[in-house]
């Protein structure tokens, strides 16, 4: 497995309640070589004192609010790693999820990668399990919008830093399916993958 750079982006909007344990999740994993960017778009709640408590281990950016798309994008310019992660501000990733997609990065040709995930409540029962269903070029499958081909959200993808350069970033103008919009024109030009194991806890 390559030793690349991995920049993980977390927005944050008044989720002071949440944010540190995911924060905590993402300094936690196996996979060493991460930077991780937190940005913080106009919280009003106390996020900002909770995020400072974390001193150097993260790289805080506070701006106003432009949105979910609008901080991944602020994060994504301000990184620099090889591969882009995401994790929500009320999520929590597993130790071993970046060390596990990683392992699928080895071909020119992957743009993406994701990974099962894990439905909680705010109290972090659990509920359902939700795993990917289609790896290689997949364009097609959104085309005919049968199902979700990456379930789960930004929360579970690991996507190559030139994708970003190719395709571009997230669309601002567009809201829940921003995601949906990105990963579309990821599919359309290079191959994806996934690890069929929980590796993150989506909050609902």
């Amino acid at each position: 497995m390559n030793n690349c750079l991995v920049s993980i982006v977390i927005p944050n909007h008044n989720y002071a309640n949440y944010v540190s344990e995911a924060i905590e999740s993402v300094l936690g994993q196996t996979y060493r070589n991460i930077e991780v960017i937190v940005v913080d778009n106009g919280s009003t709640d106390n996020s900002l004192e909770v995020l400072h408590k974390f001193g150097k281990k993260i790289k805080l950016i506070s701006q106003e609010n432009r949105g979910q798309s609008g901080a991944r994008n602020r994060g994504i310019a301000e990184s620099a790693g090889d591969w882009i992660a995401f994790c929500d501000a009320d999520d929590i990733w597993l130790p071993n999820k970046l060390e596990s997609q990683m392992q699928l990065t080895h071909k020119a040709s992957i743009g993406l990668v994701s990974c099962g995930y894990q439905i909680i409540d705010s109290n972090r029962k659990p509920k359902e399990k939700v795993f990917p269903k289609y790896r290689g070029f997949v364009s097609e499958r959104f085309a005919r919008g049968i199902d979700a081909v990456f379930p789960g959200g930004e929360s579970c993808v690991l996507i190559r830093r030139e994708c970003f350069q190719i395709v571009g970033d997230f669309d601002k103008n567009l809201s829940i399916s921003s995601g949906f919009d990105l990963y579309r024109r990821v599919a359309l030009r290079y191959e994806v993958d996934f690890v069929p194991e929980v590796l993150m806890y989506y909050r609902q």
